[in-house]
């Protein structure tokens, strides 16, 4: 400002005195249009971008490219991400987080969480930056993080808050069919997780098209926050200005998935229940039942045997073999396969009938429903049962 003053006043005496005036003014007005760019450049924000998964990756790449595009917004980008996770046989392969993977590739420096426990306390941040970005992170950013930001932390949550606060929410909108989603931008909370000042909101229509999966409604979520995202960043004071306190009354919950929520309950759900749930989460936890199998042959006169199963490729069925007048009073659990869809048809709760089209028995390999009836020695034309995990 000191230096745009200097030049205006200078431009005042140059009217008053020179006869050249009309060329220095141009050539004034140029410098100051340089100086101010100049500074302005180095003045974007040092972003730390706090996050884990694909859904912080997209996030983390909108950042990235409107870096690129204009580095008055964003000057400096750096990525704190969880460790490498041991995985496959024997948990022998590290597996890097996706946003790591796209750090990497993009040269763009990366820091690891502490790598025991689930806390940042104690954990000293890289300095300095001037604002934090959290999306998909899994840790609560404690009070000593931010303290290191001074213009504090924003979020990315896929839910139209106060609805859904917690680590699930993708899955609870799709486990209870709703009608409605949206993906909001908060500020972060140092005492609570989810429970910022609003600074920007954006609601999907989901009644026309459910989402088919879990990584369907991210994906669909992910556009429309990484959009707010950068456009929250463009405008920050403002959004700052003008953010809405969360309504206290209208708090739900999304906690994390506990794996027995996997265990079909045919008695005490409807198709319609058990689908959504396998859309929901049926990419981390498979749908989960148990099933009474034929002994081998030769050993006919012994017990049957007991087995559980994964349930892949969930549907609603039009039409169904069960709801013939033979199998129509079926007890929930009871399954026959159905030749015209080539899938096994299990009864739910209220005469319902969800399909299966793939299963997988413990240790082995998934099938087709078709070759799991041939391969159990399963009769096509009679009724099985499925029963609830306990």
């Amino acid at each position: 400002m000191l230096a745009n003053a200097f030049t205006i006043g200078r431009l005042h005496q140059l009217r008053l005195h020179s006869p050249c005036s009309s060329y220095l003014r141009l050539q004034l007005l140029s410098n100051g249009r340089r100086w101010k760019s100049d500074t302005t450049t180095k003045q974007g924000y040092r972003v730390l971008f706090f996050g884990n998964d694909e859904f912080a990756e997209s996030h983390l790449k909108a950042l990235l490219e409107e870096k690129e595009r204009d580095s008055t917004v964003i000057s400096h980008i750096e990525l704190v991400t969880s460790p490498d996770r041991r995985t496959g046989r024997k948990l022998s392969v590290l597996k890097p987080m996706a946003t790591k993977v796209f750090a990497e590739k993009h040269n763009i420096p990366v820091h690891h969480t502490p790598s025991t426990g689930r806390t940042l306390n104690g954990w000293n941040p890289p300095t300095p930056f001037d604002l934090g970005v959290v999306v998909s992170f899994g840790y609560f950013v404690t009070p000593n993080v931010l303290k290191t930001l001074p213009l504090g932390a924003v979020n990315v949550h896929p839910s139209l808050l106060p609805a859904y606060r917690g680590a699930s929410p993708l899955q609870y909108t799709i486990m209870n069919r709703d009608k409605v989603g949206g993906i909001t931008v908060q500020e972060l909370d140092e005492k609570a997780f989810d429970a910022g000042r609003i600074l920007a909101q954006e609601e999907i229509d989901l009644s026309t098209e459910p989402p088919k999966s879990y990584n369907d409604l991210r994906d669909r979520l992910s556009s429309i926050g990484v959009r707010l995202l950068v456009e929250t960043i463009r405008d920050l004071e403002s959004r700052k200005k003008n953010a809405t306190v969360q309504d206290m009354t209208k708090v739900t919950k999304a906690p994390k998935i506990k794996k027995e929520l996997a265990h079909v309950d045919f008695e005490g759900m409807e198709a319609v229940d058990i689908e959504a749930i396998f859309r929901a989460i049926g990419h981390q936890n498979p749908l989960l039942t148990t099933i009474a199998v034929p002994p081998e042959k030769g050993r006919e006169n012994a017990k049957a045997r007991r087995i559980n199963l994964q349930l892949h490729d969930l549907y609603l069925p039009e039409e169904s073999v069960l709801k013939t007048r033979s199998s129509k009073n079926a007890q929930p659990g009871t399954i026959a396969y159905d030749a015209q869809s080539q899938s096994i048809h299990a009864m739910c709760k209220n005469g319902t009938v969800i399909g299966i089209k793939r299963l997988k028995a413990e240790n082995k390999a998934e099938r087709s429903a078709d070759d799991f009836c041939n391969g159990y020695g399963l009769q096509k034309d009679r009724t099985g049962l499925f029963e609830r995990i306990i």
